[in-house]
């Protein structure tokens, strides 16, 4: 983050369509722990029991929130996400999404941490056009699985 000034942001679809938006400025933080930040309190604002997909480009805040990584920071954030998903009943599935290329909503997500902070959050950023054959092995196979299950959502 720039300057010690950053933002945080989520959206929520449900049934591919937007339900709420939210975003929150920050000073003074990592980036990670406003990664973090932006999955809490999207998913702390969903009804007790319901069932949830995390898309994020940060690998580090869905790992340590899947419990894949082991925090070594930020636990203070990671042991009251897992304590209130546990106490909510929560079902979060996690979904990595690479960032800046392309993802509307992660996109969407970055304008508005942008907006709220204030200033350019990603002043290097280059705009480019996104090829399938830039892509790893394990961001195919993600987006293979979106497709799928969008085509199967749409019943063709």
């Amino acid at each position: 983050m720039s300057e010690n000034v950053g933002g945080f942001a989520y959206v929520i679809l449900q049934d591919g369509k937007e339900i709420k938006r939210f975003s929150q400025k920050v000073e003074h933080e990592t980036n990670n722990r406003a990664e973090i930040k932006a999955i809490m309190e999207g998913v702390f604002s969903l009804p007790n029991g319901c069932s949830v997909i995390v898309y994020s480009d940060s690998q580090y805040a869905l790992g340590v929130l899947s419990g894949g990584y082991k925090a070594k920071k930020n636990t203070d954030l990671v042991f009251r996400y897992k304590a209130e998903v546990r106490r909510r009943n929560l079902r979060v599935t996690y979904k990595w999404v690479r960032g800046h290329n392309g993802n509307e909503w992660n996109e969407i997500c970055d304008a508005l941490c942008t907006e709220v902070a204030g200033v350019d959050l990603n002043p290097h950023r280059k705009e480019k056009k996104s090829s399938v054959s830039s892509l790893s092995d394990e961001e195919l196979t993600n987006l293979l699985s979106e497709v799928m299950e969008e085509i199967e959502r749409r019943g063709l």
